[in-house]
């Protein structure tokens, strides 16, 4: 199993309620990514679920390349990645 990084993302309840949390992810589970309506990110899934992000596309992609020169540098190891920009 690959480690994962942490990403804000945004989540909101039935009651319309909303809050920013650190979730966990596999980034090679991504499918693909575009800009927010009005800023942030949408990160799709390969299995075709989509979440947001409040990192900027510019942001996201540096991460995802930190992200693989990291993983790449720490072959074989587990765990979680944090990515500071």
């Amino acid at each position: 199993m690959l480690p994962f990084i942490l990403l804000p993302v945004g989540i909101v309840n039935s009651d319309k309620e909303e809050k920013t949390v650190t979730a966990r992810i596999q980034p090679e589970q991504i499918d693909y990514y575009y800009p927010g309506f009005h800023s942030g990110s949408v990160i799709v899934n390969k299995s075709g679920n989509s979440f947001f992000t409040n990192l900027s596309i510019e942001k996201l992609d540096a991460v995802l390349v930190q992200y693989d020169k990291e993983r790449k540098s720490k072959t074989g190891k587990f765990g979680i990645l944090e990515i500071k920009l």
